[in-house]
């Protein structure tokens, strides 16, 4: 067997050797390019996970406190409040509605009220599970020296209505409930009708249900994609106070900056630096009125290195495929060496560009071989990271609806992607929903507070506002008519789009019907086999029967003022349901004190009218006061000059009786 000697070979088969060096060259090239372009481009995709899911986690957050800045206001301005502020004293009603509101509103740890001097009058006896906890030790605790108090009681109050601290470690809520007292606290001004703060509501928040759970619940969906990252949330000192390590609360300090600058920490036993995690920062700005502390977001993504698993896992196939189009293309070298070397340079210059991770538009090539099978692959792979980098740019924008395809069934960054996309969508619709409740109780609030027309009118309001926020299509507002105690019942108040030939006297007992079952009950009704013929709502477009009924009692202190009925062509979701029932406890109260005000209108009326007629009476009495003075000085004078005339008679008596007497001396 002869000794292969290049020189001696034919062109064909040098330049085949010179096809398969060239091209074996190329191939490890193309390889190292797309390696390093796929971890760039997978380590850019975590950067932008991370800072989206760090502005996400943020903005929850801020949303969150600014309901718990709603609820203190909202607690300090119910008449309970009011009540036991002004008399500083606690009733039994007033205790319980105190634990009520702990154990509904299950993110509170502590509430407290204060008098006016800062002395606590109420806190609550029970956890939010409803078992009962010492807290005696708080009443009549002097907390006048604290900032909440003095920024609550002093000028014009709290910015925006309500003070909030940052993140804490309460003494009082420590001994309570033997831990570490993590939280937030916040606080608003009672204040009486004439608008004198009369004493404050101070809030405990429990950091593990309102900041913790969205944190935790963040960085599990997030380890789904990357085992290894971590979220943790500091202070606007950059101090750690969220993350899977309590005892570094307020103790550790990580700052995005430092970070980003080559500083390396020490977390649970681990480094942390650039060169092993991306990071993704976000700062909190606040939510509508709630100004926020500005806390940071830190979520940290481990870097993705090269290794060879990584290598056989993303690109094994690709490399086979390249293997075996270099080993077509050299065995047809010889025949199609420059159509072949043209095609190449193209492909090999729009690898390179995709390697570097510009998304360059790729010749058509119509060649049905290898290369041209080779160009539509690369074609494609184009138009699939376009739109995928497209669609994670609409989701990080906030277009959740955008339509996304992946590459294949194998695409774990398009599946990844679109998981994102419905954990966001679900989140978005739970934020939307807590946004519309929100939204929808501070407008009814602001109805409810702005009660300067009567009854009929604030009525008139709140029906017409709920139908249209609840997307009803009529509806109906009854109160409990108690004027005659033999004679009870409701009677409509006001209505919206609603035919009044269906309560003909306007009045309904108890009882009768739905809506007298519901004042009997104490509940709210909700009726979805609506009979034919029941009612009819009128429209532009003809009569039809509704679809529902919604039917809540107007009740508070398990005292029902009313009962609110709505008909609607859709379904009332669970979501406007709780909404109706949290707003209906509200518009109770709101009625109550309404009808107190209408009767304490019509007594001040009475007194009024009583103290015109005694002003009346006074005057004349004063006139004939002042008649009998002058009766009784004109008898003075008139005695004066009886008196006058009797003593002048008494003198010529006693001159005549000494004339008598002398003239009888003379005769004698």
């Amino acid at each position: 067997m002869k000794k292969l000697n290049f020189k001696n070979l034919k062109l064909s088969q040098k330049l085949t050797f010179l096809a398969v060096g060239v091209l074996s060259i190329i191939t490890v090239l193309v390889v190292f390019y797309i390696v390093d372009s796929s971890l760039s481009n997978s380590n850019k995709q975590n950067q932008i996970l991370a800072n989206g899911q760090s502005t996400s986690i943020i903005e929850k957050i801020d949303r969150n406190f600014y309901e718990r800045f709603g609820d203190v206001q909202a607690f300090a301005y119910n008449r309970l409040a009011v009540e036991m502020a002004t008399t500083d004293s606690v009733s039994e009603n007033s205790q319980n509605f105190v634990n009520t509101m702990v154990s509904y509103y299950v993110l509170y740890d502590l509430m407290l009220i204060t008098n006016k001097e800062g002395k606590v009058i109420a806190v609550n006896t029970v956890d939010k599970a409803g078992k009962k906890v010492n807290t005696k030790f708080l009443l009549g605790k002097d907390f006048s020296n604290f900032d909440w108090f003095r920024t609550c009681t002093s000028g014009n109050g709290p910015e925006r209505g309500a003070w909030f601290s940052d993140f804490i470690q309460s003494k009082d809520v420590a001994q309570i409930y033997q831990s570490a007292g993590n939280g937030m606290a916040f606080a608003a001004a009672i204040k009486n009708s004439d608008g004198d703060v009369i004493g404050t509501w101070y809030n405990f928040a429990n950091w593990g249900e309102v900041t913790q759970g969205i944190r935790k619940e963040a960085e599990v969906s997030i380890k789904q994609v990357a085992p290894a990252s971590m979220v943790l949330l500091t202070s606007s000192s950059n101090k750690i106070i969220d993350s899977d390590d309590e005892k570094g609360f307020l103790v550790q300090s990580i700052s995005a900056g430092d970070f980003e600058a080559g500083t390396a920490y020490d977390y649970l036993g681990k480094s942390i630096s650039n060169a092993d995690y991306v990071l993704g920062s976000a700062t909190g700005k606040g939510a509508y009125i709630y100004k926020g502390k500005n806390w940071n977001v830190l979520t940290f993504i481990p870097v993705i290195k090269f290794d060879f698993s990584y290598l056989i896992d993303n690109l094994l196939g690709f490399i086979i495929a390249v293997l075996l189009v270099f080993t077509a293309v050299s065995l047809l070298f010889l025949v199609f060496a420059n159509g072949i070397s043209k095609n190449i340079n193209v492909v090999k210059e729009s690898v390179q560009s995709l390697a570097k991770g510009e998304l360059v538009e790729i010749p058509e090539n119509s060649n049905t071989d290898e290369i041209g099978e080779m160009t539509l692959a690369v074609q494609s792979l184009v138009k699939g990271l376009r739109e995928t980098s497209t669609f994670a740019q609409e989701i990080g924008s906030g277009n959740l609806g955008v339509n996304f395809e992946p590459l294949s069934d194998r695409d774990e960054l398009g599946k990844s992607l679109l998981d994102m996309r419905v954990s966001l969508q679900h989140v978005k619709e739970a934020d939307q929903k807590r946004s519309w409740a929100t939204e929808g109780l501070a407008k009814f609030g602001d109805i409810l507070r702005t009660n300067n027309e009567g009854l009929d009118k604030l009525a008139e309001n709140i029906i017409g506002g709920l139908v249209k926020y609840l997307g009803a299509n009529q509806g109906g507002l009854f109160i409990v008519n108690d004027t005659n105690s033999n004679d009870v019942h409701l009677q409509l108040l006001a209505c919206y789009a609603w035919n009044k030939k269906k309560y003909i006297d306007m009045r309904v007992e108890e009882g009768e019907g739905l809506v007298g079952q519901a004042w009997q009950e104490n509940d709210m009704l909700y009726i979805t086999d609506v009979p034919e013929n029941f009612i009819k709502i009128t429209s532009g477009l003809g009569d039809a029967n509704p679809k529902c009924f919604l039917i809540v009692p107007l009740t508070v202190n398990d005292e029902t003022f009313g009962v609110i009925e709505m008909a609607s062509f859709n379904p009332f979701e669970d979501y406007k349901r709780d909404f109706a029932k949290k707003l209906a406890e509200s518009i109770a109260s709101t009625l109550s004190t309404a009808k107190i005000n209408e009767r304490t209108k019509i007594l001040l009326e009475q007194s009024q009218q009583q103290q015109e007629e005694m002003r009346s009476q006074e005057e004349e009495m004063r006139q004939n006061i002042e008649e009998m003075k002058a009766t009784q000085e004109e008898m003075g004078k008139k005695e004066k000059e009886v008196q006058r005339i009797l003593q002048e008679a008494k003198i010529k008596e006693e001159q005549l009786l000494k004339e008598i007497a002398e003239l009888k001396s003379k005769t004698q």
